[in-house]
Parts: structure tokens; sequence; C-alpha cells
């Protein structure tokens, strides 16, 4: 229902097993044509070399708005 423009990842911050990403990044909704940027923050979890847990926060009422006719 979205096409990617961007995800341009800024600043990382890792302790220990889990690493945080704060970006931006944007897209467009497919159905309305309108177009959402949005700040973003991952964090993940490691357990060795692979990931066990990965959350994701962002910009959900400019998601909304974008997604709203």
């Amino acid at each position: 229902d979205w096409t990617m423009v961007h995800w341009t990842p800024e600043t990382y911050v890792s302790d220990g097993n889990r690493c945080a990403m704060f970006g931006s990044c944007a897209w467009i909704n497919k159905a309305t044509g309108k177009r959402a940027d949005l700040r973003i923050a991952h964090l993940w979890e490691f357990e060795g070399s692979e990931a066990v847990s990965l959350t994701e926060i962002f910009d959900s009422a400019r998601a909304l708005a974008a997604a709203t006719p």
C-alpha cells in the first residue's frame, strides 16, 4: 500500500547486545498519493551474530494522515 521514497539511518548507539538506530524515511501512500515524511527509531537485540528482536517506532500520526483521503 506504500511506496518507499527513502530510508535514511542517521545515528547508531550500541550497548552490549543492543543497537539503536535513529533516522528518517518517507513513503507515498498508493491510494491517496500523499507523502509521509517520518522520524524513525529501531532497537535491535542480538544473540551472537543473529538478530533476535526488532522494535520499530515511527510517527504514526503522519502515516495516518497520508493514508486518509
